[in-house]
């Protein structure tokens, strides 16, 4: 099976902006791409909002390069939507996303 090309464009985007805009080929690792945790992270973050909230960091790593990544992406997505959050969890959610986003975003002010 071959990821959908748009989630594969998605993906890629996201790594080539935090990557100051590099060219970004789609089957070499993160890392070797220069990409560090932190880039993960926030790729996680970008990833969650634009593709699939039930992404998860350990995701990124599992799957370490863009088509890997775009691919698991495509399966899970094939599964269905996910399911609906019981009770305030996506409220609960919505605030410690929004935690991590403000404390990635105040460690990139500093540098």
């Amino acid at each position: 099976m071959r990821p959908d090309a748009e989630v594969e464009r998605v993906v890629s985007r996201v790594l080539s902006e935090l990557l100051d805009g590099m060219d970004v080929d789609p089957t070499v690792p993160f890392f070797r791409l220069g990409a560090t945790s932190l880039t993960l992270v926030r790729a996680h973050v970008r990833l969650t909002e634009l593709l699939d909230p039930r992404l998860t960091v350990v995701d990124l790593f599992n799957h370490p390069t863009i088509r890997q990544l775009a691919l698991h992406i495509t399966e899970r997505r094939a599964e269905g939507p996910p399911p609906a959050p019981a009770g305030n969890g996506d409220a609960t959610a919505r605030r410690a996303q929004a935690r991590r986003l403000a404390r990635l975003k105040a460690e990139e002010s500093t540098r």
